[in-house]
């Protein structure tokens, strides 16, 4: 129930709309005379509304309404943070320009003496709604960036830890960032990540996927039009970049843009400021630009076919993503994670994975990385019959019927496990097995055993070390 605060230093005035209201459905009302009286009854009740009347004594002792009180409380109340009540004042015909000033200050809207209760009871109940409203998209906003920024990262891989660092410490400022790395990283979440872990958060968050859009419409995309810009500007349209004002512009995979635009986006990150196509009016905007490219920029710039300029501009702050073949200890994490994720939206109830399973897919290249292996398993939950575990066997024919070079069995995979143990333990007791009988097959060359494993070279020293297997 919304809790409205009535500051009138006539009585009968104050009384009359208290009694208004009440009848109107709202009973938690409160009353105030004076400036004095207002700021106790603030400190110690949090409201919705405040209707307050301009004309204001200090305190019961000062006999002389001024509205310069009145105006000094609206500055107070408005500038009391995100829970601040609404504020929608009195004032009397021949004072519209007070009010007008109290609109500047804070206020959401104002009523002239004399006014028709049912009139104020109106404007009452339209800046209740609008304040629901608002507080609801709070709301989505918050539950938005819990669930897209770092919680949404699910990984243990000291890689990923490294990244989520330089993401946590990037986040603090405005400068402008450029995501690398293969299709399905997770450059997106990255880029989400950073928006809602800055100062930007409360305001939007824009993606521009390039290759998607035209290039000659992708001007108009980001810029905006004027009516009459090209045949099908019929009226003037906001772009990308102007809905992004105060928050962050993502432009996913610029590495595919075309010369032409990326003058322009040079342009926008240097001065900040753009002009809508068909208009030479130049409009200032307040941005953080986050790019993302699988390409390699260097080799696009040396080949022509991006700006040199552009390319050091967004590459003040770089993050390369490594790929899931480089993270093999990330994969039981976010198989489990699409596991449940899959289970909840699909109704089904698969079991689990067994440790075959789970060394299978870590053995995997995964050339379309954290994408691949999420469409993996919600390919695997739709096969597998309720309560059953998924194992090896349904992993190795499900890559194999999707067109992916299934990982070789081998004597270490088909050997038994020992019995007892945590799953982890049992995981890393497989992975050894796993690695010992890669080196055997290969002579013991590491860059084969690699190969053979479906993880890089520097990844294998890693499991190297951590096995101490020299």
């Amino acid at each position: 129930m919304a809790s409205i605060l009535v500051v009138e230093d006539d009585r009968l005035a104050r009384r009359t709309v208290v009694a208004d209201l009440r009848d109107a459905g709202f009973h938690d009302v409160v009353e105030a005379e004076d400036v004095v009286g207002t700021r106790r009854a603030l400190a110690q009740n949090p409201f919705d509304l405040v209707l307050l009347d301009l004309g204001l004594p200090m305190d019961e002792q000062d006999l002389l309404p001024r509205h310069g009180a009145g105006l000094d409380l609206v500055s107070e109340i408005s500038q009391a943070g995100s829970e601040a009540p609404d504020v929608i004042v009195v004032t009397s015909v021949d004072s519209l320009d007070v009010a007008v000033d109290a609109m500047r200050r804070g206020a959401r809207d104002y009523v002239q003496k004399p006014f028709d209760p049912v009139e104020l009871i109106r404007r009452a109940e339209n800046a209740l709604s609008a304040r629901h409203k608002t507080q609801e998209v709070k709301e989505l906003r918050r539950i938005v960036a819990q669930s897209s920024g770092f919680e949404a990262i699910i990984s243990g891989s000291a890689a990923m830890a490294r990244v989520e660092s330089v993401v946590r410490r990037v986040a603090r400022g405005n400068s402008t960032v450029l995501i690398t790395g293969e299709t399905g990283t997770g450059k997106e979440l990255i880029a989400r990540a950073l928006h809602f872990a800055s100062k930007r958060r409360e305001k939007p968050l824009v993606t521009v996927n390039c290759p998607a859009i035209p290039a000659p419409l992708l001007e108009s995309e980001l810029f905006g039009h004027v009516q009459g810009a090209f045949t099908d500007a019929r009226a003037t349209r906001r772009g990308k970049v102007e809905r992004a004002h105060g928050g962050t512009l993502f432009l996913d995979e610029i590495g595919d843009m075309g010369l032409e635009i990326q003058a322009k986006v040079l342009r926008l990150i240097q001065e900040k400021e753009f002009e809508r196509v068909g208009s030479d009016k130049v409009t200032p905007v307040d941005v953080r630009i986050i790019a993302a490219t699988h390409r390699n920029l260097e080799e696009s710039v040396a080949d022509n076919r991006f700006r040199s300029d552009l390319y050091y501009r967004l590459n003040v702050v770089p993050i390369a993503l490594p790929p899931l073949r480089d993270r093999p200890e990330d994969v039981p994490l976010l198989a489990e994670h699409f596991l449940a994720k899959f289970n909840q939206s699909l109704g089904t109830r698969v079991a689990g994975f067994t440790p075959e399973a789970i060394a299978l897919m870590q053995q995997h290249s995964w050339p379309g990385n954290v994408r691949e292996l999420q469409n993996l398993v919600e390919c695997l939950v739709n096969l597998i019959e309720t309560e059953e575990t998924i194992t090896a066997e349904d992993v190795r024919a499900t890559l194999q019927s999707r067109g992916a070079q299934a990982p070789a069995a081998t004597a270490a995979a088909t050997s038994p496990l020992p019995s007892g143990g945590t799953l982890r333990e049992n995981l890393h007791a497989y992975e050894r097995r796993l690695i010992e009988e890669a080196l055997r097959n290969a002579g013991g060359n590491k860059t084969q055993a690699a190969n053979s494993l479906g993880i890089s070279r520097p990844a294998l020293y890693d499991r190297l070390a951590l096995h101490n297997l020299g």
